[in-house]
């Protein structure tokens, strides 16, 4: 799917599930379909002191493709440490940004516990 055309269908699609990943240097949200055979993602920077930098990918994937998209994640991390363990959560309540030079939290509601 990703470089269609279609814009209709791209507007219409409902994104129900949240996946967040991450590295040292980025969070990465991954929202899917009901089926979970379409997804999307969006790439939080954790580097910039005094600015939230968000980075959304306009292309919509389907499973195998972010499948792919998160092994060459992985795969490209692997020196630091890798992506963290996958946390589930269902919406997303607010991002935080301070004046330090790290974010103070990504508030949501997760599958299994709250990440503050």
């Amino acid at each position: 799917m990703r470089g269609s055309g279609n814009v209709a269908s791209v507007a219409s699609l409902a994104f129900n599930k949240f996946i967040l990943y991450e590295n040292k240097s980025r969070f990465y949200v991954v929202a899917s379909n009901t089926s979970d055979s379409l997804h999307r993602i969006i790439k939080i920077d954790r580097t910039a002191p005094n600015e939230l930098v968000v980075i959304e990918d306009e292309a919509v994937y389907t499973g195998r493709q972010m499948t792919a998209m998160l092994k060459m994640l992985e795969d490209g991390n692997k020196a630091s440490g890798g992506l963290g363990k996958p946390k589930v959560f269902f919406g997303i309540i607010g991002m935080l940004a301070s004046g330090s030079s790290s974010y103070n939290g990504l508030a949501g509601w997760l599958a299994d516990d709250v990440l503050i």
